[in-house]
């Protein structure tokens, strides 16, 4: 009689009730047509790190985007029937948010038809609600909301790239290899051995 359920914040938060409500507002304001498969990149930040003790590329973040841009637009240069679109939600305290939309920018040029690009980075206008439920899968480093988006019912790709030295090394400190075998096997999440 002393104990009170008060639900759990970190699933509360997903709103689950509203998981089509927010997907079709995200979609509208992103402009995404309907049977476009909508990729979210959710950013890090390259230099914490180094400052959390791991050991990896002091540009991961920049480095492992560029690799998934070069990796979506070869995906939709092959199957131009299939419409692609990368949303890039930079994390909010990255430094070097800047670069990633000039590398958007430049990246523009010489796509195919069937892709593109949109920063979703408008926080005041599009609320991380809508981004997610906009999104068909999510890629990201190391974000706890990999996981969540498991729960949405969604897939999730862990970027660890394991050729490149970027997000494996970064996964396998955090997680362990014997945890991230685990992750692997779990329903809805993927560790993504390389850009292809």
């Amino acid at each position: 009689e002393r104990i009170y359920v008060t639900g759990t914040p970190v699933v509360d938060v997903l709103e689950l009730d509203k998981a089509e409500e927010y997907a079709v507002e995200g979609r509208r304001k992103l402009d995404i047509e309907e049977k476009t498969i909508a990729v979210l990149y959710l950013g890090d930040i390259s230099g914490a790190h180094k400052q959390l003790g791991y050991t990896t590329d002091e540009r991961i973040n920049e480095m492992t985007f560029e690799l998934t841009l070069e990796a979506l637009k070869k995906l939709a240069t092959e199957d131009q029937n299939r419409k692609l679109v990368l949303l890039l939600r930079p994390h909010p305290r990255d430094p070097n948010k800047e670069e990633l939309l000039e590398m958007v920018e430049r990246f523009q040029e010489g796509l195919p038809s069937n892709f593109s690009v949109i920063p979703a980075t408008d926080y005041s206008q599009m609320g991380m609600q809508e981004t997610r439920y906009a999104s068909d899968v999510v890629l990201s480093i190391v974000s706890t909301e990999n996981f969540l988006t498991a729960i949405r019912n969604r897939p999730a790709i862990f970027l660890g790239y394991d050729n490149t030295g970027l997000g494996k090394v970064v996964l396998e400190q955090i997680y362990g290899k014997e945890h991230l075998g685990v992750i692997s096997n779990y329903p809805n999440l993927s560790v993504a051995s390389s850009p292809d």
